[in-house]
C-alpha cells in the first residue's frame, strides 16, 4: 500500500502546503500542485498592488486636476428658500437631505431660482449657500481634497481586496476539486486492500 496515500487535505482545514509539502515523504504529485497553485495565487494577488497603486495614482491626478477647475469657477451665492424641503422621498430623509425651490443672484446679476438640494427639514425663507459653475447653473459644492483623496483610497484598496476575494474563491473551488481527487485515490487503494479482496 503506497503510504502517500494517507496524506489527505481534510475540507475546511487549512495547510500551509508551501512549506511543508516539498519536503515531505508522503506528499503526492496532487499536494506539490496545490502548493503550486497557492503561490501562483498569492503572487498574482501581491503583484496587482502596485498596478492598482498606480492606476489609482493617474484617476487621482484627473480628479485633482478637475477639483482644481472646479474651485477656480465655481461661487458660492446666498439663496432664500422660497418653499419647504419636499417630504418625498424616504431615501433623502434617511439620508438628511431633501430639495426645495430657492431664488438667489446669478452670476450676471439677474435673479434666478431653481430646485437644490438642502437639509431636511429646511423651510421657506431660510437661507442657505448654493453653488454656481461658470455657466450659472446650480451644483453640488466642490469636494476637497481629503475628501478625494480619502475616496481613492478606498476604491483602490477596495479593488484590491476584491481581487483577493476572488482568487480565494478560485482557490476554494480548485482545491474542493482536488480533494476529491484525493479520497477517490484513498479509497481505491484502500478497497484494493480490503479483507478478502486478494483471497
Amino acid at each position: 500500500m503506497d503510504v502517500k496515500a494517507h496524506t489527505v487535505t481534510r475540507p475546511g482545514r487549512l495547510r500551509w502546503l508551501v512549506f511543508r509539502v516539498w519536503g515531505s515523504p508522503l506528499a503526492r504529485d496532487i499536494d506539490r500542485a496545490e502548493a503550486v497553485l497557492i503561490v501562483g495565487l498569492l503572487l498574482i494577488w501581491l503583484l496587482t498592488l502596485p498596478l492598482i497603486a498606480t492606476v489609482a495614482s493617474v484617476e487621482w491626478t484627473r480628479i485633482d486636476s478637475r477639483l482644481e477647475t472646479d474651485r477656480a469657477t465655481d461661487i458660492a451665492v446666498d439663496a432664500k428658500l422660497t418653499g419647504d424641503a419636499s417630504p418625498s422621498g424616504l431615501t433623502r430623509e434617511a439620508v438628511g437631505r431633501s430639495t426645495a425651490r430657492a431664488s438667489w443672484t446669478g452670476r450676471d446679476g439677474r435673479p434666478a431660482s431653481g430646485v437644490i438640494r438642502v437639509d431636511a427639514g429646511a423651510h421657506a425663507g431660510d437661507h442657505v449657500t448654493v453653488w454656481l459653475d461658470a455657466s450659472g447653473t446650480a451644483v453640488a459644492q466642490p469636494m476637497g481634497s481629503p475628501t478625494a483623496v480619502a475616496l481613492t483610497v478606498l476604491a483602490s484598496g477596495g479593488a484590491w481586496l476584491a481581487l483577493g476575494m476572488a482568487l480565494t474563491g478560485t482557490w476554494w473551488t480548485i482545491r474542493r476539486r482536488l480533494d476529491r481527487r484525493r479520497w477517490s485515490g484513498w479509497e481505491q487503494e484502500w478497497s484494493s486492500f480490503a479483507p478478502g479482496r486478494n483471497t
